[in-house]
């Protein structure tokens, strides 16, 4: 095996005119090596670094002398990967996209993302910023543990008009308030699960409310209830969807809204 052995700091013009100054010697118009050429750049005291700069003398990256590479830009690849055993680290001071090359947060992944293995029993853990909250996939347990509180987001419709949507792929709570005679059609969920609709009166009050025609709204004790419409009277209904039917309760005439 041929070697080239550098010793002390090395610069990258240092290293081509080096070269090139061989390929001269050898007739040669650039620098060849044979396949099994190896490159050998080390300093005389083992303090010192190798350094890529820039053409303004700028750092752009530097190998320590732990073996570790610094780079002050990122890091691309566009079909290789990168791998590390159980021994060694990989460490991002900056963010990291995936999917994108421009990352908004830590790490920025557009696409799908799976964590863990299937069957292999790995916990998955996001924490929040309040300490001791945080949501856990406990593989152990084969159950979501939430330390803290989950929180639906709900879905306003403030002006309905004659005929309003529900979608309950949304939000599964939402509030309509009525300000006229309203008919309402259901978008199913996603899946089996708990709805809550707010049924408000506006300050004229006396808006009837008609609910989707079919058989798949089930009321308990088989009729649908008589909504209060005084002004500004609050009615919740709650259903539970099976993935069919939704089977609905109501809790009638709360304290109006001051």
């Amino acid at each position: 095996m041929k070697k080239a052995n550098f010793v002390g700091m090395a610069s990258s013009r240092a290293l081509f005119f080096w070269l090139f100054m061989l390929g001269l010697t050898l007739g040669l118009t650039c620098p060849v090596f044979a396949d099994d050429t190896e490159t050998v750049m080390d300093s005389a005291d083992g303090s010192s670094a190798f350094s890529f700069q820039d053409n303004t003398t700028n750092e752009i990256a530097h190998i320590d002398t732990d073996g570790n590479m610094i780079l002050k830009g990122g890091l691309r690849l566009d079909s290789a990967g990168v791998e590390c055993t159980t021994a060694e680290n990989l460490i991002i001071d900056g963010s990291v996209g995936i999917g994108t090359t421009s990352p908004q947060t830590k790490l920025d992944v557009q696409g799908a993302i799976t964590a863990g293995i299937d069957g292999a029993g790995y916990d998955v853990k996001f924490y929040g910023s309040g300490s001791g909250k945080y949501l856990l996939w406990d593989a152990s347990e084969d159950a979501l543990i939430v330390k803290g509180g989950i929180v639906f987001e709900e879905v306003g419709h403030d002006s309905p008009g004659s005929t309003e949507m529900i979608d309950w792929g949304t939000s599964n709570k939402q509030e309509i308030t009525l300000n006229t005679n309203c008919t309402l059609t259901f978008t199913a969920p996603h899946d089996a699960c708990n709805l809550v609709l707010k049924i408000v009166q506006d300050a004229t009050g006396g808006h009837s409310l008609t609910w989707p025609t079919g058989s798949t709204i089930k009321w308990s004790g088989g009729t649908a209830p008589t909504l209060t419409t005084d002004v500004s009277a609050i009615d919740i209904v709650g259903f539970y969807y099976d993935g069919t039917n939704y089977y609905g309760v109501a809790s009638l005439n709360f304290t109006p809204a001051p």
